[in-house]
């Protein structure tokens, strides 16, 4: 749920609908970010689809540009030779 063009009082509202409705549903998972929230059915990541990526494609290098907290498993998923650039501020651990 994408919420980054919403007026702030309504995007909270909705962030907060979507938290305590269908994200505490058993078997969901979540990932927060600025304006949005992920919610899946597996427990996925963005760090898990690139390394998929590359074994499927035999790529020998990667380059992933990202800019929210969404894209920090994407970074710790990066191998030497790839390259990574966060945009907006420095890379942080992911939520786990």
């Amino acid at each position: 749920m994408h919420v980054r063009n919403a007026a702030p009082e309504v995007a909270q509202a909705v962030l907060t609908e979507v938290r305590e409705g269908p994200a505490a549903e058993p078997g969901i998972f979540t990932t927060e970010g600025k304006c949005v929230i992920e919610l899946a059915v597996v427990d996925v990541s963005k760090g898990a689809a690139i390394t998929q990526l590359r074994a499927d494609l035999g790529a020998t290098a990667v380059l992933y540009v990202g800019d929210d907290v969404t894209d920090e498993k994407a970074f710790l998923a990066l191998s030497e030779g790839d390259v990574g650039v966060k945009v907006g501020g420095p890379a942080r651990p992911p939520r786990r």
